[in-house]
């Protein structure tokens, strides 16, 4: 599949929808109705499951609810006037008839009943189609108005619609049916002589009048998750000849580049989309916009997933350039020897210790080798699509990963005025800690990244985010790529194997002087300047032992410059009273740790 063809051809689509000197084009007539059908209780659905084997079931329940969607709009296709307009994230929004309310009225009733016993549901609701109205118009609150008012209404019947949510699905385990899922091609969809509650087999689903059966391979009557053209689907899982790879593996590639056996956890969306669709002249730049994301957050990201992971790629170039340095070393000090032999001994004693750094170099590069480095082999998605995804994996990759994720959206996003922003959550986890915990945790993130400068207006006056939460603090993603960069230096200075070997505690000492620096803050909000002055100087005094040759001291030019940073981002911050800045080193240290937490 070509996805730079591809890339170019969406972005395109992208571009037209928001065209603002282009005719509008042919708005629904009168005599449409415009249906939404919301998902209701997703997460629950997804994610309240046991962390044993969590891998195994994950995507599985994730793509159930594609595959009701999928299910839900081949049935209501058979509905007199249907068009549609978008199908994600658990909401589809299509036209109908005005005269075929009944027959929306009967599939509600059919809805409920199918799902009457599990923890999600899905609520039809309808408006009049306004002609010369964008979807983003028809989308504001009459709709949403009426979605409210009948999941109200419709709940009286249900019998789980009030129950407490977050209680396990009784559809039971899916691992066998994530793991076919994850080996097909396509689908089948075939027609079953009775109504069905929701069951999900090995190798199928049934909802409704329905059955979605997986296929392995693309033949007769398979519609192929991936047909290069309009239709996307992420089902490529890490796997091993076990099957798929276990959150405990994953964090075990992890522990093979870093040293530290973590996994990392990604939430991420598109910021301000409703009132984005709003903004939209017609219908038509509307499915556009959909095709558009559709591509990127379920068609790209297959093509990002085969990339090599960015910290596998930085440590054999680093562990590349020890070998090169120590062969270098030891051919030097072997003519030095040829040259002044009354040394010998000395070149020698070099030449042993050049031979263990080499040795060294060499074990740590292979080692590193061995671990599967695609960020395919490395994280698994649970869901991508419309305008959002959730992937977990090795910390390292997950890291590396949103930073590319984000900057090929930049990328895909720079032919508009004024470009689409992601906002993104990453935490940092044990690979038994419990699923939904960290999918709560994960919403609670993202919400704060969301949130930090949201007081900020974009172009379109609409509320600019665009941020990153990492480590429980939300910075711009200007600032995560300092974060970055400071991290690397650190890293750097502090690591066992380099040239100038700081310890550690040095990182420790960072991290924590952020919080000293938020505790300076007096009641109304401003700083003590007094003390903030002094906490300027806390590296120097705390970490740089003084020494009366310590500016020879191998790493002192560097330190010089990142207190140097520091100091000017902390003067800042006081003067602009915030610690956005005052938040980038302390961050780039805890970053560093995990990199460096043993061996390193």
């Amino acid at each position: 599949m070509n996805y730079e063809l591809l890339f170019k051809n969406y972005q395109q689509k992208l571009k037209s929808a928001f065209e603002k000197d282009a005719a509008p084009q042919t708005e629904p007539s009168t005599g449409k109705l415009l249906v939404k059908a919301d998902f209701t209780g997703i997460q629950e659905f997804i994610f309240s499951i046991k962390s044993d084997g969590a891998a195994r079931q994950l995507k599985g329940r994730s793509f159930a609810i594609q595959a009701m969607a999928i299910i839900l709009q081949h049935e209501l296709s058979s509905i007199s006037g249907f068009e549609l307009l978008y199908n994600a994230g658990g909401n589809l929004y299509f036209f109908v008839s005005d005269f075929e309310e009944a027959k929306l009225r009967e599939f509600q009733s059919r809805i409920w009943d199918a799902l009457s016993q599990e923890g999600i549901s899905i609520t039809l609701a309808w408006v009049s189609a306004v002609p010369g109205s964008s979807l983003g118009t028809l989308m504001m609150d009459d709709l949403e108005k009426q979605v409210l008012a009948r999941k109200l209404s419709i709940g009286n019947r249900a019998t789980n619609f009030f129950e407490p949510v977050g209680t396990e699905s009784r559809i039971g385990d899916l691992k066998e049916f994530t793991g076919n899922f994850a080996k097909s091609a396509g689908y089948i969809l075939a027609q079953k002589e009775h109504e069905a509650k929701l069951q999900v087999g090995n190798n199928s689903l049934s909802f409704l009048r329905t059955k979605l059966e997986l296929k392995q391979q693309i033949g007769d009557g398979v519609i192929p998750f991936n047909n290069g053209e309009d239709r996307f689907m992420v089902n490529a899982l890490p796997k091993e000849a076990t099957g798929i790879t276990s959150f405990k593996k994953l964090a075990e590639l992890a522990k093979h580049r870093t040293n530290t056996e973590k996994l990392g956890v990604l939430k991420f969306d598109v910021d301000n989309l409703g009132k984005i669709f709003e903004s939209l002249a017609d219908t038509q730049r509307s499915k556009e916009l959909s095709a558009a994301f559709s591509f990127f957050f379920e068609g790209y990201i297959n093509h990002l997933l085969e990339k090599d992971v960015q910290y596998y790629i930085d440590e054999v170039k680093y562990y590349q350039e020890q070998i090169r340095h120590c062969n270098q070393k030891i051919q030097e000090n072997q003519n030095k020897i040829n040259q002044d032999r009354r040394n010998r001994r000395k070149y020698e004693k070099a030449i042993r210790q050049f031979e263990r750094d080499r040795s060294y170099a060499e074990d740590k590069l292979q080692s590193i080798m061995a671990a599967k480095q695609t960020y395919k082999n490395n994280l698994y998605v649970i869901f991508s699509g419309g305008d959002d995804g959730f992937i977990v994996g090795a910390w390292d990759a997950v890291f590396s990963f949103a930073v590319l994720l984000r900057d090929e959206f930049e990328n895909f996003c720079s032919v508009l005025d004024t470009p689409l922003t992601l906002s993104a959550a990453i935490m940092v986890i044990d690979e038994k800690f419990p699923v939904s915990r960290f999918a709560d945790m994960a919403e609670d993130l993202l919400a704060k990244a969301k949130s930090a400068f949201s007081e900020n207006m974009d172009s379109r006056r609409l509320p600019q985010k665009n941020a990153i939460c990492l480590f429980d603090r939300a910075v711009s993603w200007k600032d995560f790529e300092e974060v970055r960069k400071q991290k690397e230096k650190l890293v750097e200075l502090v690591r066992s194997d380099g040239k100038y070997k700081q310890p550690k505690a040095l990182l420790n000492n960072i991290r924590q002087s952020l919080q000293e620096f938020e505790n300076l803050k007096r009641l109304d909000g401003t700083y003590n300047f007094p003390k903030v002055w002094r906490l300027r100087y806390y590296f120097r005094e705390q970490n740089i032992k003084r020494q009366p040759n310590i500016e020879e001291m191998p790493g002192t030019q560097m330190i010089n410059q990142i207190v140097d940073l520091y100091e000017e981002n902390l003067l800042e911050s006081y003067e602009k009273n915030n610690d956005e800045l005052a938040k980038i080193l302390p961050l780039a240290a805890r970053w560093a740790e995990l990199e460096l937490k043993s061996g390193n």
